[in-house]
């Protein structure tokens, strides 16, 4: 598991507590094999509500197909966070 400091958590965290239509696109960006996976799997542990899609091969209609279904699971009144 990546090493996620505190600072790294609060901006997360700050993130995650904007109301939805004041939220961006939180990006994880980074070369292949830099960690970007890990990262998202450490936030996935931390939210349990969160869902965690791992994209590679797959076409966009999938990956969107996938996005439904998950906001569609989501708990009544919490946000749907996607991971991506």
């Amino acid at each position: 598991m990546p090493d996620i400091d505190a600072e790294d958590w609060a901006r997360i965290e700050a993130w995650r507590e904007l109301p939805a239509r004041d939220r961006r696109v939180f990006s994880v960006l980074g070369p292949a094999q830099s960690g970007k996976t890990q990262y998202l799997r450490a936030v996935r542990e931390r939210w349990p509500s969160a869902t965690l899609i791992d994209c590679r091969g797959m076409s966009a209609d999938t990956v969107a197909t996938g996005m439904r279904e998950a906001c569609r699971a989501a708990p009544a009144g919490r946000p749907c966070v996607l991971l991506l």
